[in-house]
């Protein structure tokens, strides 16, 4: 099982897009024309797939990304992301079905990528199969999975989506370490993301918010080293308040025996709410705050801010302006 929300994916794969492709496409940056950057149209996605809100699809992260290649033709880039412990049967005809109603509504270039986050690669990954009476389809699909890669040649890539991904393969097997050896694994990559000197303030931060949530160790006093060893490398330069803000955003629902306890909210100190109207103030006073610092403390925009604190835009407006008006905490 994974330990760690699927939206970590999601926020995280927008930071490291030209990474990402990089380990799909070889070369990528001769196919993709990088400096025009890329258009997140997920509430698209949305529109044409309702069905993947549905609860039964939450262990599904889909990310829909216009991107330009160098021929001058835009691409739809359609990102699936298996981020189950168990390998989904259907998975390989839902890949082919998303494929064929966005072909059908864009009529434009569109390839598919599928990010395995499991321990195996499943063994019919990378293709769709139809067949009746004659009729046959064959669909194939790109993938990647977190082992296609060991440890020394991601670490030797630099490459921040080869970081994250070693990152992924320490929390599948975090119960195989010690917590100690778990932390001086994750602190290894911390440092090989800041000795890369190629992100600013505000990716370095959210690549290192990733890390540190992903390879979870349940462990304050680690996390406090953690968190000083990350000051010291950065010559102070990261806000580790906003790191914490960032973690504590993290809600763990527990199992689902511990859900009639309540929800655990934050991924290390967690805070138990009984009452569901309880639960509702609890969440909506911390996503104020988060709100209220990545606008203060970080300059992005209302887009990026809603993005990632899973918020509407709308609500980082209201906060906004209560900043600008001196009513904000």
């Amino acid at each position: 099982m994974n330990y760690y929300p699927d939206t970590y994916w999601s926020g995280g794969i927008e930071l490291v897009l030209p990474e990402f492709l990089e380990l799909v496409f070889p070369g990528a940056s001769d196919i993709f024309d990088m400096s025009r950057g890329f258009e997140i149209m997920d509430k698209e996605l949305q529109t044409i797939f309702p069905e993947a809100g549905q609860k039964r699809d939450r262990r599904i992260v889909d990310k829909l990304i216009k991107a330009y290649r160098k021929d001058g033709c835009e691409e739809l880039i359609l990102i699936h992301l298996e981020v189950q412990g168990y390998h989904d049967p259907q998975f390989a005809r839902r890949m082919f079905i998303y494929f064929y109603r966005l072909y059908e509504k864009y009529n434009v270039p569109i390839t598919s990528i599928a990010l395995f986050t499991t321990k195996a690669r499943p063994t019919d990954a990378g293709i769709f199969r139809y067949e009746t009476l004659g009729t046959k389809i064959t669909f194939e699909y790109n993938t990647l999975h977190i082992f296609d890669y060991p440890e020394a040649q991601l670490l030797a890539m630099d490459n921040a989506m080869g970081i994250m991904l070693l990152a992924a393969q320490k929390a599948l097997y975090r119960d195989k370490f010690k917590d100690s050896d778990l932390a001086q694994q994750r602190l290894l990559l911390a440092k090989a993301l800041i000795a890369s000197g190629k992100y600013g303030h505000e990716e370095m931060l959210l690549i290192l918010a990733f890390i540190k949530n992903v390879v979870y160790i349940n462990n304050p006093e680690i996390n406090r080293n953690f968190d000083n060893e990350i000051l010291t490398l950065t010559q102070n330069k990261v806000n580790m308040s906003i790191l914490e803000l960032i973690k504590e955003e993290g809600v763990e629902i527990g199992r689902e025996e511990g859900k009639q306890e309540g929800v655990k909210i934050g991924m290390e100190k967690g805070v138990e709410i009984g009452k569901q109207e309880g639960r509702e103030e609890g969440r909506e006073e911390m996503k104020h705050a988060f709100v209220h610092n990545l606008i203060v403390d970080l300059q992005l925009s209302d887009v990026q801010i809603s993005r990632i604190a899973e918020v509407s835009v709308e609500f980082v407006q209201k906060i906004r302006k209560e900043i600008e008006e001196g009513k904000g905490v």
